[in-house]
């Protein structure tokens, strides 16, 4: 996930690895500030999209025993001792079993899928989940986009990073970026606005 550039110049599959310090600090502040999830245990987790599974690692180095780890990659990728379950060479988008199943979905979802990402997300999101996406701030941005996606699910909570990811050759990009949360229980819209903070290290 990176910013705008000419279809020839982009990684394969948008394919933008998340830096693991970023990982590590969206969870602890989720678990900080997270919702009640004791009627699940384990708490069931999602990564979709997951390549080598960073937010399945940094959840689970947090939670242990406490959470269960799923990982979804359309690539053959090895699995990782922090994901109980890894689907490889499977398409999240491809309908599937995991109806109203997770508590949390979390990912880095290639930019130009992010709306059908979300979209499948919720329906694989029990009722009181929360849907987590790590975008370009750019995401709120567009009337195509408002109609689309901000109209009908807005979050309640975004994430400023001050500090740029470096994505790919250890550089930054030119675009601002954020988790944005998608709180399924609280039903934010446009009328109600969303939070916004720094996620500072």
């Amino acid at each position: 996930m990176s910013h705008r550039l000419p279809s020839d110049q982009r990684q394969p599959s948008d394919m933008y690895p998340t830096p693991y310090e970023f990982c590590q600090r969206i969870v602890t502040t989720l678990i900080e500030n997270g919702g009640d999830y004791t009627e699940d245990r384990p708490l069931r987790f999602l990564e979709p999209g997951c390549g080598d599974a960073p937010f399945c690692r940094a959840i689970k180095e947090a939670m242990g025993d406490r959470v269960e780890t799923t990982g979804v990659e359309t690539r053959n990728v090895l699995r990782r001792g922090w994901v109980d379950a890894l689907y490889s060479e499977t398409d999240f988008l491809t309908p599937n079993k995991y109806i109203n199943r997770f508590n949390i979905i979390m990912t880095n979802p290639p930019f130009s899928l992010a709306r059908e990402f979300l979209a499948a997300s919720i329906r694989m999101c029990k009722p009181t989940a929360r849907i987590i996406f790590l975008l370009r701030l750019a995401w709120l941005e567009s009337a195509t986009r408002l109609d689309r996606v901000h109209r009908k699910i807005f979050p309640s909570m975004v994430y400023v990073l001050p500090d740029r990811p470096k994505f790919i050759n250890n550089k930054t990009d030119s675009s601002a970026y954020a988790f944005f949360v998608y709180d399924l229980s609280q039903q934010s819209t446009l009328n109600h606005g969303c939070q916004l903070s720094l996620l500072t290290k």
